[in-house]
């Protein structure tokens, strides 16, 4: 429950931002509340998550109210603080009393806007004491609904605010929507329903990799970390001029560890992230793929934030020439249509869908995929110190003897990938069920499973066998075309 007790906390803060006059910090703090809240429900069973949609609902219009108030105090002369107090003590009836405010000046195209906040500002006894917190919503056991408790959900808004009060319950956009037995919606707007099932199968609600499953690469964790999730996580950092990349590319050898940061930058961004491939989107529904393309930004945006991770991104998008056919050049405009669409307007939080691209071959690219691919980073074949830590984890909490050295065992695989090295550690941690498998048959070896688990040790001559038989992946020759396009295009 710990996402759920930081959500609300946070409530409660934007609460007091909100009677402090602190309007543009109200906002953050509510779209802060919002990601605990959607992490919170990702936490529980399906058939469990409409329990707590009320609160989902009211949260969100809380801040639209907020947004509502902070633009009208930006562009109108209305006094931004309400008088203070002198003490705040617990027995003062401090929320009960009249502070003096200044009349608030006629603003035409926002009158009902500002009769808003003179609910809010001017009425302070409707914030008494023992208004409803967030923490009072919590239902008492997490079981499965009643059929009259479902059919009731959104008769009367159970985190009712003052602005809120005598005004019918509206329902969200989910519950509008039959759902799945995922707990995810049937159909979209604007979305045929033949393609959903298609796109949900590339969703992934969580990752389970972070950045501390990854070794080295920080110099590409700094640029995605600002690029992808420093919008996500701080999204009132980016408003006029300052908007988030519409989309990034990861470039470099294979097997260096690409898919993986892209997996853990979702994790570190806490948002939803699709995996769309060409096989999925060309072979599923050949010859109106465009429409699976257009599903794909449609879903994505209504579960956002999200990341459209796009691997090997040259087999589906590659430059157009005369050898494309029909099928593959409709899903490259649709791309590039819906790719341009993403930060099209004012950068939106609940609708920010980023484009990340990962490749082995950049100099197949052209030049329109590269100017909405806008980041460009390099991901290189790990160094030493890399290589070290690559493998410490591709061996941790295994029997390792004494005698293995990994400092020298990293020197010599200089030249080797991520993949070559978990290959190599792969192969090191079978040997010394090989050597059972010589002194015992295997019937000897299956009764004896829990008495020879002390000769599993990993000596020093297991890695030097599995490094005769593994060969890198990476010809010294391919680096050059990658450090040719770093040169022209990358950011690192």
């Amino acid at each position: 429950m710990q996402n759920f007790d930081l959500f609300s906390a946070t409530v409660d803060k934007a609460h007091q931002k909100l009677l402090s006059g602190q309007y543009d910090m109200t906002v953050q703090l509510y779209l802060e509340s919002i990601q605990y809240f959607e992490k919170f429900k990702r936490s529980l069973p399906a058939d469990q998550i409409i329990e707590y949609q009320q609160i989902d609902d009211a949260i969100r219009e809380e801040l639209k109210y907020a947004k509502d108030i902070a633009a009208v105090f930006k562009n109108s002369n209305i006094l931004k603080t309400p008088q203070k107090h002198s003490t705040f003590d617990s027995d003062s009836e401090v929320y009960d009393q009249e502070p003096q405010v200044r009349k608030t000046p006629v603003v035409r195209q926002s009158q009902d806007r500002v009769s808003r906040h003179n609910d809010i500002v001017a009425t302070p006894s409707k914030w008494n004491r023992n208004a409803p917190q967030p923490r009072d919503y919590r239902p008492k056991e997490l079981s499965k609904p009643s059929q009259q408790a479902s059919r009731n959900i959104t008769k009367q808004p159970s985190y009712e605010k003052p602005w809120q009060r005598n005004t019918p319950a509206k329902s969200s956009k989910d519950d509008r929507q039959a759902k799945t037995d995922d707990g995810l919606p049937k159909n979209y707007e604007g979305v045929d329903i033949q393609y959903v099932p298609t796109i949900h199968a590339l969703m992934l609600k969580e990752t389970h990799t972070s950045y501390e499953d990854i070794a080295g690469l920080d110099d590409a964790k700094k640029v995605l970390t600002e690029a992808i999730v420093m919008p996500i996580k701080m999204p009132t950092f980016f408003t006029g001029k300052r908007k988030p990349w519409k989309g990034v590319l990861m470039f470099g050898p294979p097997g260096t560890g690409k898919t993986q940061i892209a997996k853990a930058i979702a994790t570190e961004a806490g948002c939803t992230f699709f995996a769309p491939t060409s096989s999925t989107i060309m072979n599923k529904m050949v010859g109106d793929s465009e429409k699976v393309v257009k599903a794909l930004f449609s879903i994505a945006r209504f579960h956002a934030p999200s990341i459209v991770f796009i691997d090997e991104i040259d087999a589906l998008l590659s430059s157009g020439s005369g050898s494309e056919n029909d099928v593959s050049k409709r899903i490259r405009q649709e791309f590039l249509t819906q790719m341009e669409g993403v930060t099209s307007g004012p950068f939106d939080i609940n609708t920010h869908v980023v484009v990340l691209g990962a490749t082995n071959h950049p100099e197949k690219l052209d030049e329109a995929l590269r100017r909405r691919l806008e980041k460009r980073v390099y991901i290189p074949m790990p160094e030493e110190k890399t290589r070290l830590q690559l493998l410490q984890i591709f061996t941790k909490g295994e029997n390792i003897a004494p005698a293995v050295d990994f400092e020298a065992i990293s020197k010599r695989l200089d030249g080797y990938n991520g993949s070559d090295i978990s290959s190599i550690c792969s192969d090191a941690l079978m040997e010394p069920l090989r050597r059972l498998q010589a002194k015992y048959s295997f019937q000897e070896l299956a009764s004896k499973q829990d008495q020879l688990q002390g000769e599993m040790q990993i000596m020093p001559e297991d890695f030097e066998n599995a490094i005769q038989k593994t060969k890198p992946a990476v010809a010294p020759g391919d680096i050059q075309k990658y450090m040719e396009f770093k040169r022209d295009f990358a950011v690192i």
